[in-house]
């Protein structure tokens, strides 16, 4: 069965904070398979599953914000990461995702300028 994204958003908001509803539960109550939530639950997780709340999805960001991201990301301790993470809609990967991104960003403007300032 295929379900629209504003059921699947309704159902994982039901088992996430604040509401925190078992998964068990909403799969009774629904008659959506315990296993299909946590796959949504895990898709809203990594950004891939919008939950209508007006969060800007993790690959939605520009190069700009994730850049600022990623210098904030390196002064939070490791005992507030996860609360950090969470904080800004963010999964553990994607920032090291981010940093790969924005490496590939300036070495392919470096490589530009190298063939501009040589003639190629």
């Amino acid at each position: 069965m295929r379900y629209s994204s504003g059921m699947k958003a309704a159902i994982v908001k039901r088992v996430l904070p604040p509401a925190s509803e078992s998964v068990s539960e909403v799969s009774r109550d629904t008659g959506v398979s315990t296993a299909t939530i946590h796959y949504w639950k895990k898709q809203a997780a990594e950004g891939m599953l919008d939950l209508g709340d007006g969060a800007v999805r993790p690959h939605d960001r520009g190069s700009g914000e994730k850049l600022t991201l990623l210098l904030e990301s390196k002064t939070v301790s490791a005992e507030e990461h996860g609360e950090w993470l969470r904080s800004r809609g963010l999964h553990s990967k994607h920032l090291p995702l981010w940093e790969q991104e924005l490496r590939e960003i300036v070495t392919e403007k470096e490589q530009k300028q190298q063939q501009e300032l040589t003639g190629r």
